[in-house]
């Protein structure tokens, strides 16, 4: 599911971004925020443990999804991606100056890594 987006507001000042946290398509337990570095990198390559919303801060992003046949490119600010629980997810923030925000519906739980 693509169709929750943002809200913006741009004047000379930039541009603001809101989302009202009722609109979310769940309850939103946990935010992050995950940046790229300088030549980019790839994130994510699990299966999610929980319902995720990707939202696109600047820069550009490509999703992969384990069931969608092609990928997922953000270039717009705001725009969103949104993730269902025990689906396989892996994006590339393309450099230094790609960052996404991340609405969870569940609080982060350390794995136990051996």
């Amino acid at each position: 599911m693509t169709d929750h987006a943002f809200s913006q507001i741009a004047d000379p000042r930039g541009i603001l971004s809101a989302y009202e946290l009722d609109d979310a398509p769940f309850l939103t337990r946990r935010v992050f925020v995950v940046s790229g570095p300088l030549g980019g990198a790839w994130r994510g390559e699990h299966r999610a443990s929980c319902e995720e919303l990707i939202v696109l801060i600047g820069g550009r992003v490509l999703i992969e999804l384990d069931d969608e046949p092609q990928p997922r490119v953000l270039e717009i600010p705001g725009e969103v991606q949104q993730i269902r629980k025990g689906q396989f997810v892996r994006y590339h923030l393309a450099d230094e100056n790609t960052s996404v925000l991340v609405l969870a519906s569940m609080p982060y739980e350390r794995r136990n890594e051996a």
